[in-house]
């Protein structure tokens, strides 16, 4: 174990937790290592993560369709590699599989479908918005 140290943290939120841990017989690095391991359990998935990860992931995803392949592709670090699912409950499993193994450090999940049509309408002085934007 090394010190760390830690700046920022809410002085309110830091009295409570203190107090708790104290109640509970734990020291408050007790508490942080616990948090932070239940924070890494949980997967990195970035859904707005840029226009070209947004543009790669439709591409490949059309990729997909045109093969006639269903599921959900998940896209990891910006797009450097991919992988296609049979399911969400997959798709999770592996984000949160190669996160813990420090493989990634981002990742966007896609099912593999036609995208609603958009399209905007303007006349009339009036202003209209239909479909998925």
């Amino acid at each position: 174990m090394r010190n760390i140290f830690v700046r920022g943290i809410d002085e309110n939120v830091y009295r409570e937790v203190k107090a708790r841990a104290a109640l509970l017989g734990i020291t408050l690095s007790e508490v942080v290592n616990m948090a932070l391991k239940e924070w890494l359990k949980k997967p990195v998935i970035i859904e707005n993560s840029g226009r070209d990860v947004r543009r790669i992931v439709d591409r490949l995803v059309d990729e997909y369709l045109a093969k006639g392949v269903k599921g959900y592709i998940v896209v990891f670090n910006r797009g450097e590699r991919h992988i296609v699912c049979r399911s969400l409950d997959e798709a999770i499993d592996s984000i949160r599989k190669a996160y813990v193994e420090e493989k990634i450090y981002s990742a966007v999940i896609r099912e593999i479908k036609p995208r609603p049509v958009k399209f905007l309408e303007i006349g009339g002085g009036m202003l209209e918005i239909r479909g998925e934007i």
